[in-house]
Formats: structure tokens, C-alpha cells, sequence
């Protein structure tokens, strides 16, 4: 993802957006891009002023316990994977077993 900067020829207003990865358009059979504003440039500074909405947030990042909230979200699905592949691995040894002809250790 990229930042880009397009002035506006009518108001003189420079914005700031986010560009995406190009989706394809089936009907015009064209390369379309994807954008999201993020904001204005201020002429007398030259920063980035965020809009309302979702520019404020992408420029400010994440807070402090949306992080702590994803951790906790990580830690619960890598316990989930290992029981899983726990789970994988005896049921693949008893897969084995039943093919070989072998009776199982129950």
C-alpha cells in the first residue's frame, strides 16, 4: 500500500489518500484503483491534516488496547492450532493403525 497525493483543479485542495492493490473491472475491462482518503495537506505547513472518519484513524495507528485485545485473540488461536495438531496427529496414528489391521490401543 502506498500514499498518494491528488490536488483537486477546481478548489486547489491537495488530499492524501492510501492506495490499495488494482481490482480488476469486468465490464470496462480496465485496472481499477482502489483508494481511501486520509486527509488534506495543509498549504501553510505542508502536513497531513486527517478528515473525519477513517483517515484519523490510520494516521493515529492503533490504540493500546486494540493491541492487548489482538494478543489475547493470538494466544487463544495458537491454543487452538496445538490442540488441533494434536488432535491430527492421533487421529492420523489411528488411521495407521486401521490400515495396517493393527487393533488400537483402546
Amino acid at each position: 500500500m502506498s500514499i498518494v497525493k491528488i490536488k483537486d483543479k477546481r478548489s486547489g485542495v491537495t488530499y492524501v489518500y492510501e492506495q490499495g492493490k488494482s481490482v480488476w473491472d469486468p465490464v470496462k475491462k480496465q485496472a481499477r484503483s482502489r483508494r481511501v482518503l486520509i486527509g488534506k495537506v495543509d498549504p501553510v505547513s505542508g502536513e497531513t491534516v486527517p478528515t473525519k472518519g477513517w483517515g484519523k484513524r490510520r494516521v493515529q495507528g492503533p490504540g493500546e488496547s486494540d493491541i492487548k485485545d489482538w494478543r489475547a485473540e493470538i494466544r487463544s488461536l495458537r491454543q487452538e492450532i496445538d490442540a488441533l495438531r494434536q488432535e491430527c496427529s492421533t487421529l492420523r496414528i489411528q488411521v495407521a493403525e486401521l490400515l495396517d489391521g493393527k487393533p488400537s490401543g483402546r
